[in-house]
């Protein structure tokens, strides 16, 4: 008989779900000896999904080391599995203006998109690993409504309903790639490239 038993865990597609297990697990290791807990918490999400449950304990137990809120917060906004446990991190968290400023101001563009506010302007430089997760996670939602829009086509998938700017259902508009005219597509980014300055408005609908 195989009994497979889940606590707050779950696969997903672009990663895995940290569960309170994991997280536990973790601090046992580094328990007595002299790696720095924040430290290795931090690594450790590198690849992972967190829900607000397990983000809200690793934010303590980092804060317990890192006096900067808004620093942690930053760390763990890219890795949380939705935009609804983001935004709830970040109330959670953050009670102060200043903290909310600084993280701001940390993030700079790439903080909306991860509280699940897409619509705006966007400057990545993707020599930069927040820049990279940013990027993706614009990927990821420009082709989630891109479906949506084409799936709602009253004539069939894809015969009418496209908005886009250059007529391939894209959210991206204005679109320039180291100051050059460019149109972004998923293929551009798969792998990721290391450099490139990118630039473009995005807009999506609900």
């Amino acid at each position: 008989m195989f009994i497979e038993i889940e606590d707050s865990f779950s696969s997903k597609g672009t990663g895995v779900v940290m569960s309170t297990d994991t997280h536990a697990t973790m601090l046992d290791m580094i328990e007595g000896g002299t790696a720095s807990r924040a430290k290795v918490l931090a690594y450790s999400i590198q690849h992972a999904k967190i829900h607000l449950r397990e983000a809200v304990q690793i934010f303590k137990t980092m804060s317990s080391e890192l006096k900067d809120p808004a620093a942690i917060v930053q760390k763990l906004l890219p890795r949380m599995a939705t935009a609804k446990d983001a935004k709830q991190l970040l109330l959670t968290s953050l009670s102060d203006v200043g903290s909310l400023n600084r993280l701001r101001k940390l993030m700079g563009s790439c903080l909306n998109p991860m509280i699940g506010q897409y619509n705006g302007y966007y400057q990545l430089d993707l020599s930069k690993a927040e820049d990279k997760v940013c990027m993706s996670k614009l990927l990821e939602q420009s082709q989630k409504f891109r479906d949506e829009r084409m799936d709602a086509s009253l004539l069939g998938r894809g015969m009418t309903g496209d908005i886009s700017q250059k007529g391939d259902w894209s959210c991206f508009r204005n679109e320039l790639q180291d100051g050059h005219p460019a149109q972004l597509t998923v293929a551009m980014f798969n792998p990721m490239p290391n450099k490139g300055i990118f630039r473009w408005v995005l807009g999506v609908t609900d």
